[in-house]
């Protein structure tokens, strides 16, 4: 092979390299999923090969939400030496939307649509997050990178945010109808049955109790903790609404102590 013919080749196979990379940047510039701390293949490593800690990534937003709630948080991007950020969202048992147009939802996470521009450094981007139905433990998980809009990764810096944790708690919406002591333990017919999207769930205890009122589908898998706690001898009303949920047969079931039972709902959209 001459010389003149590898110098050719070598040309071509940089060109080519060049171009599959200013190829794969334009493309990654619309935003790509399953890069958090809760994906497979973690890290922004299309712009380095690491996290650095120029990038600043952070949540705002509540600690606390209630069982199917939908809050808005914030995700910030901060750099000083940088113009513009990407982000992936990523949620353990929620759900996540897009607040705006700067961000849409993909494979279940969120991704910008394009680079979003700093202001003095950093940018703040909002976006909606739905608690799951079941109390307990969530988390949201996020990568950001700050970019300097060049078209190459060079000068490129990501880094990951702190996962936010978050406490799915019972909603507010119990409440003690009569602290008349009841005669025994019972689980009484929802009203209105069917209904959309709101029913009432009346129970009665007649000694200090440690309750879980439950709804599940007629598969037997449970869809909504409404209650799990210790209340007091009395009777109880909860409001529960089911806006989250399709139109279909349901059961509901009190636990208290070693008292159990279920009776079926119908909910009609």
């Amino acid at each position: 092979m001459t010389k003149s013919l590898t110098k050719i080749i070598s040309a071509v196979a940089v060109l080519l390299l060049i171009t599959i990379t200013s190829v794969m940047l334009y493309a990654f510039s619309g935003g790509i999923t399953g890069v958090t701390k809760k994906g497979l293949s973690p890290g922004c490593t299309c712009h380095g090969p690491s996290p650095t800690s120029s990038t600043q990534v952070s949540f705002i937003g509540p600690d606390t939400v209630i069982a199917g709630q939908s809050v808005q948080y914030t995700i910030v991007v901060a750099n000083s030496t940088q113009v513009a950020a990407g982000v992936d969202i990523a949620v353990e048992r929620g759900t996540l939307a897009a607040a705006n147009s700067q961000l849409r939802l993909q494979s279940g996470e969120l991704t910008h649509n394009s680079p979003i521009g700093f202001t003095s450094g950093s940018v703040s981007i909002p976006f909606n997050y739905t608690a799951p139905l079941t109390i307990g433990l969530d988390t949201i998980y996020a990568n950001g990178n700050a970019v300097n809009l060049s078209g190459t990764s060079s000068g490129d810096f990501w880094n990951f945010a702190a996962n936010k944790k978050i406490v799915v708690k019972n909603a507010s919406s119990i409440k003690e109808v009569s602290n008349k002591i009841p005669d025994g333990f019972e689980l009484k017919q929802n009203f209105p049955n069917p209904f959309n999207p709101s029913t009432k769930i009346r129970f009665a205890l007649p000694a200090n109790s440690n309750v879980i009122l439950t709804v599940m589908d007629i598969n037997g898998k449970v869809v909504a903790e409404l209650y799990n706690g210790a209340l007091k001898a009395g009777s109880y009303e909860y409001d529960f609404n089911a806006k989250n949920l399709s139109s279909g047969i349901y059961f509901y079931k009190l636990s208290a102590d070693n008292y159990s039972e279920v009776r079926k709902m119908s909910l009609i959209k």
